[in-house]
């Protein structure tokens, strides 16, 4: 097949692969195009030409188009009901009061994997009242700081413009004082912690102090119905110094290289592409397995079935609002962090664990995952961490996935445009 791209990755890994054939756009025969930028009208495109790109793709690619759709599409809602008592006290209740019990009041749950978060353009109203709750619960600890919230532009990727405060003033003159849009979340403060990667394999007692996220990936062939894959590839990214949340943490040089764990420049890669400041997934559970000895045999696997069950819900949930171009097909790296729970109750927690995680006396309630992946949760499971979707992002910088997986771009066009069966030990079907 000819493909059209203006993504120097994939040109590259490509190159090997005699299915596909890297062509200009003189070429007559054009049939799947690749584009770093937004195709604005699909009716223009050629009938018999596939494009990786999905029309309304924007609803998860945008951090705050994003935040809409998880709450509208991927949420479920339940109803709670007045107490059988107040509901008995009387037998002859007017039917007007007997029809608003018999409703009940319904309640929105949003998945686990969601980190409670706003548009400040359109919400803010929402984001005082979901402040001061969290602030009110936090006192309960005295003398502690509120609840931290993160901040970032909701339409454009840059770590220079992400703020982290407990203050809503501070939040307030943030996105007063730079003209933008912008989103605010819930700070994950208790997330998995890994170790240094010069004590990797020096240091005999590990004490993990590194922040960490990861990238992983979902091919996608149809958006409604679904049909996608996870592929097994991932790499994890770390911080560059001991994690904290103490206001020292928050300023100057510190801040990014505590907190943002996706801060790096040119520099920051080895002459082979890699990243200095990530780890294959295979070097992440070879951790994970060494700090989590009770749970060797059965860590990877809980892991991996905790992300399946989070993005099978976000695309079966969001699928449908992406669009049902025929000839669309698209590759998304999705940003994951894995943190304990927002709650006050550590009492689940086992001891190991907690020391992988700072500390927080964080109290905000976690809903739960939709019924039809109860079976994929692993809610089983002994490893207490639970993955939140930070982003979904278009057209992902393959450089560093490529660097621990060189067959990656040929794993894209063999499972999007030949047969995903040929691939069944690297793909896992969401």
């Amino acid at each position: 097949m000819n493909v059209l791209t203006d993504i120097p990755t994939l040109k590259e890994g490509l190159k090997d692969n005699k299915k596909f054939n890297i062509v200009d756009e003189s070429n007559q025969n054009i049939e799947i195009i690749s584009t770093l930028e937004n195709v604005k009208n699909f009716l223009n495109l050629p009938t018999n030409v596939f494009v990786l790109q999905y029309p309304f793709e924007s609803a998860i690619v945008t951090k705050d188009l994003f935040l809409l759709t998880v709450r509208k599409f991927c949420s479920t809602t339940t109803k709670i009901f007045p107490s059988s008592s107040s509901s008995s006290s009387s037998s002859s209740s007017s039917s007007s009061s007997s029809s608003r019990e018999e409703e009940g009041v319904t309640k929105l749950v949003t998945p686990e994997w969601f980190l409670e978060g706003f548009d400040l353009t359109t919400e803010y109203h929402y984001f005082v009242e979901a402040f001061n709750k969290a602030k009110q619960s936090r006192a309960k600890t005295e003398g502690k700081r509120g609840a931290l919230w993160v901040v970032k532009p909701a339409r454009w990727s840059s770590c220079r413009s992400i703020s982290v405060s407990d203050s809503l003033v501070h939040i307030t003159r943030l996105v007063e004082r730079i003209e933008s849009e912008w989103i605010v979340q819930r700070y994950v403060e208790r997330p998995l912690l890994l170790l240094p990667p010069r004590d990797i394999n020096v240091d005999p007692t590990p004490k993990p102090s590194i922040k960490c996220d990861m990238r992983v990936y979902v091919f996608l062939r149809q958006a409604f119905p679904l049909d996608a894959f996870l592929h097994k590839d991932f790499y994890v990214r770390l911080g560059r110094s001991s994690f904290a949340t103490d206001s020292n943490s928050f300023s100057g040089d510190l801040f990014p290289q505590t907190h943002l764990t996706s801060f790096w420049t040119e520099e920051d890669r080895d002459e082979s592409g890699r990243p200095l400041y990530a780890i294959s997934d295979v070097s992440f559970f070879d951790q994970l397995q060494r700090l989590f000895p009770d749970q060797k045999q059965t860590i990877e696997r809980d892991v991996r079935a905790k992300i399946r069950a989070a993005l099978s819900q976000l695309f079966r949930g969001a699928g449908q609002q992406l669009g049902t171009w025929p000839l669309s097909r698209a590759y998304y790296g999705i940003d994951l962090i894995f943190s304990l729970p927002f709650s006050s109750d550590s009492s689940s927690s086992s001891s190991s664990s907690s020391s992988l995680a700072a500390p927080s006396d964080e109290i905000v309630e976690v809903s739960t995952d939709g019924e039809d992946l109860k079976e994929d949760s692993s809610s089983s499971s002994s490893f207490p961490f639970t993955p939140h979707v930070l982003e979904v992002n278009f057209c992902p910088d393959l450089r560093s996935v490529l660097s621990f997986s060189p067959a990656f771009v040929s794993d894209i066009f063999d499972t999007l445009f030949d047969s995903p069966d040929l691939l069944s030990d690297r793909l896992t079907r969401l």
